[in-house]
């Protein structure tokens, strides 16, 4: 019997360069290609360029 590994690949949301990872939880920095990209989006999000549009429906709101 063969041993299957996943391969996960998406494209960097930041520089769109190819990622590719077979452990999502050890990977640290996926879906991002690099430490740099993980932070420059997150600087985004500090500074409102990313936000959620969606109201929270009531139980949600806790």
């Amino acid at each position: 019997m063969k041993n299957k590994t996943r391969i996960y690949r998406t494209a960097c949301p930041v520089c769109k360069a190819k990622v590719e990872t077979c452990d999502i939880a050890a990977d640290k920095n996926f879906p991002f290609c690099s430490r740099r990209c993980k932070f420059v989006d997150l600087g985004r999000w500090f500074k409102g360029e990313h936000r959620i549009m969606e109201s929270l429906e009531k139980g949600e709101q806790e």
